[in-house]
């Protein structure tokens, strides 16, 4: 099902192209907190949202892109975006990852770790500071 979705992260600069985002996600229901969400508390069984990094984290996810993250449950993370290789191309890939719970507010992205607040600020847990915003939908803009 998601398939031909989880490789269309694009950087800004291309044509917007957006998904809307679930109902039930906290951007758009301020009153559902984010690890309800991601738990399937409101019957959403696949949870998926987008990260707009604001800054390059570990060589690979780049500023200004989009990811995006669906959360399988047990910890299980997969994030679809673009990554400069070490040639500097710009290249699309998905990544599994196991690790972080969001009950305690944290995920992966691509093996590193974040952790985020209510208002889907997301901070790379390598040095806790601000790495990215969490959006609804997923888009080229990560448009909320």
């Amino acid at each position: 099902m998601f398939a031909g979705l989880a490789l269309m992260a694009v950087s800004s600069d291309a044509v917007a192209k957006v998904y809307p985002g679930r109902q039930s996600c906290p951007l758009q229901s301020p009153q559902n907190s984010w690890p309800d969400y991601l738990s399937g508390k409101f019957g959403d069984r696949t949870r998926y949202f987008s990260v707009r990094m604001t800054r390059n984290v570990g060589g690979y996810l780049v500023k200004n892109y989009c990811y995006t993250v669906i959360y399988a449950g047990n910890g299980v993370w997969t994030a679809s975006g673009h990554f400069i290789n070490g040639q500097g191309r710009n290249e699309a890939a998905n990544h599994n990852t196991k690790g972080g719970l969001p009950e305690n507010y944290q995920m992966q992205i691509w093996h590193y770790a974040f952790t985020f607040n209510e208002a889907g600020e997301v901070y790379f847990a390598g040095d806790n500071k601000l790495a990215g915003q969490m959006y609804c939908r997923i888009g080229s803009e990560c448009w909320k």
